[in-house]
């Protein structure tokens, strides 16, 4: 069935554009519906007044419909609103004053002055006060001047038929009142429509809002579930990493004092290759710990002084070894004006060459060389930026493959993992430590040529006197000579709840002339230093009944024991856990497992033998 007011109103839309306000509808509303309205009713005035002998009274109505048509057809094909706005302002407002004029004045045409208050109303709807009083102001001036010519037009213009007449009347009168109405109610129920849409959008904001706001609380209830699973991480990392390094430290002891005495051939080398391979599983170890530092941000650096030859030397020394037993010759070039003597973490320098070094010989083979470079690209007075270089003539990179290898837990491919081992995380954490250098680490390859790895770092240069660490084997040697014998005659309270560590570190200590006692916790260390006299404690730091962190506590609270050497000996190994043995009151910290050297050094540095 038709509808007359739907069809009408899909007329009207289809000239709305998607990105119209609720104000412009109206307006293009209002537009399109005074032609509608009044371009039909026109027609059929102008026909009326041809039939009536009044060509001139019909052509005004005729030439609205025909002007109107046109426009509207602009209109809806270019969706521009100007032409049809001031056409139809300016056509509704005169041509039915005209009409009026043509068919005698007031009296006989009184009622189509209707028509032409579209005009100022729509005004008054649709544009500011200032537009809307003149166009009011037209329409009155136009009815001043029909009142001035009533006279002239009454008595040369021959008026239509009386019955014509009256029937136009009320024609005119309810057909111009049903205009007008059919306008306002029509621009009246837009905007309601508009209040409508208006407030659909705000309840569907008001639901985004929730949604939002739910949405939030299941982000903040997700991110305490995620910083409750760093922890629970992190816990279980500290937990894993002191009880993984406790027994490898007993292993790493037992075999390094194993090898120490007379044994044949063939017990020297199963046990050093099990001496071997637990550091080998140590330096896993380490490479996990240190992962799961970059993954939570936590990987720091130090600044210390070292010698840049000391770090080298150190890393062809590591290196040397597997590189012999595989046939691979080795070869090192600093160039000369590359500065000695430097500040920065040579420790985390050492890893990233370490770590390029054990990859270049495990993918090579007898007769290929590795060659290590190390340039100044610049200089200052306080810093230089240095650039090392591992070349190998291995097997080589494809570029898909290069493409893999800064990602975690990934290796050139799956079969490089079976055939030569490895995490898959070194260079992943050379990487990491070469960006906090303020520097940068990429690859140079070419399968079965072989690759070169090269990275930058900007490092500080020691201002004052030079550090003096010296890089040779025969200075190392000196050093661990120098503080074993400052050690001799030392009584040691050792406290460790772990057998096997308390035999090798006994062993250990008794070997350089240290006299020592052991306690299994807490408690029984506190008891023994109320009856015997030491020169200092290596403290575990986890044990039952009462741990080390609680024993230091109550040793510091005795002011004999305020001057007393405690050193953490721990697994503990992860990130704050230096600082917070010594905020207890211990004096410094060795990991396990420990380096001899390394260990002797810290306790000759707090250890003084007294009488006993």
């Amino acid at each position: 069935m038709f509808n007359f007011k739907d069809n009408l109103t899909k007329i009207v839309e289809s000239g709305y554009l998607p990105e119209d306000n609720a104000e412009t509808r109206r307006k293009k509303a209002a537009l399109t519906l005074v032609p509608l309205i009044i371009g039909p009713a026109a027609f059929i005035w102008g026909s009326i007044y041809f039939y009536l002998g009044h060509p001139l009274s019909g052509s005004i109505p005729m030439s609205y419909s025909v002007i109107s048509v046109l426009t509207l057809v602009y209109y809806f094909k270019n969706k521009k609103t100007e032409l049809l706005e001031k056409s139809q302002l300016l056509l509704v407002l005169l041509l039915p004053f005209f009409l009026m004029w043509s068919l005698g004045g007031f009296f006989h045409g009184s009622t189509v002055m209707i028509w032409a208050l579209f005009t100022p109303i729509a005004a008054s709807i649709f544009m500011d006060k200032n537009n809307a009083f003149i166009w009011f102001l037209a329409y009155f001036v136009l009815l001043l001047i029909s009142g001035a010519i009533q006279n002239f037009l009454s008595a040369n213009i021959t008026p239509i038929p009386e019955a014509a007449r009256v029937t136009f009347f009320i024609l005119n009168l309810g057909a111009g009142s049903a205009g007008l109405y059919l306008l306002v109610s029509y621009t009246s129920n837009q905007e309601k429509l508009a209040i409508t849409r208006l407030n659909r959008k705000q309840q569907e904001l008001e639901r985004k809002s929730e949604g939002l706001r739910v949405t939030n609380v299941q982000l903040a209830e997700a991110r305490v579930s995620a910083d409750a699973a760093n922890i629970a991480k992190s816990d279980f990392l500290a937990n894993m990493s002191h009880e993984i390094r406790t027994p490898m430290n007993a292993i790493i002891g037992m075999t390094h004092l194993a090898l120490q005495t007379e044994l044949n051939d063939k017990q020297k080398s199963y046990i050093g290759k099990a001496h071997h391979s637990a550091e080998n599983l140590l330096g896993i170890l380490n490479d996990i710990l240190d992962f799961s530092k970059i993954e939570a941000n936590k990987l720091e650096l130090e600044a210390v002084d070292f010698q840049l030859e000391a770090v080298i030397d150190n890393m062809i020394t590591l290196t040397k070894l597997m590189a012999e037993e595989k046939g691979i010759q080795l070869s090192v070039c600093i160039d000369p004006d590359v500065p000695k003597y430097l500040n920065g973490d040579p420790l985390r320098l050492s890893q990233v060459l370490i770590n390029l070094g054990d990859n270049a010989v495990k993918f090579s083979n007898q007769g290929d060389t590795i060659s290590f470079k190390v340039t100044l690209q610049e200089e200052t007075e306080l810093d230089a930026r240095l650039q090392f270089n591992v070349q190998d003539t291995g097997i080589g990179i494809t570029p898909e493959q290069q493409e893999r290898l800064f990602q975690p837990f990934s290796q050139a491919d799956n079969s490089t993992t079976r055939e030569y081992g490895g995490t898959g995380l070194g260079l992943v954490i050379s990487q990491k430590v070469v960006q906090m250098m303020d520097g940068e680490i990429w690859v140079e390859s070419e399968q079965d040529v072989g690759s070169t790895f090269t990275f930058t770092v900007h490092l500080k240069k020691q201002q004052g006197s030079l550090s003096q660490i010296g890089s040779s084997d025969a200075q190392s040697k000196s050093t661990y000579n120098e503080a074993t014998a400052r050690l001799h005659g030392a009584k040691i309270l050792l406290v460790d709840d772990n057998d096997l560590n308390q035999e090798y570190l006994c062993e250990l200590l008794e070997m350089i002339g240290i006299t020592v006692e052991t306690a299994f916790n807490g408690q029984e260390a506190l008891n023994l230093l109320a009856n015997q006299d030491f020169d200092g404690v290596l403290m575990d730091c986890q044990m039952p009944i009462m741990d080390g962190y609680e024993a230091t506590r109550q040793i510091r609270k005795q002011e004999k024991f305020k001057d007393m050497p405690v050193i953490a000996m721990t697994a503990n190994v992860m990130r704050g856990d230096r600082e917070k043995v010594l905020a207890v009151g211990m004096n410094d910290h060795i990991p396990k497992p420990f380096e001899i050297d390394a260990m002797f050094a810290t306790l000759a540095k707090w250890i003084k033998p007294g009488k006993h």
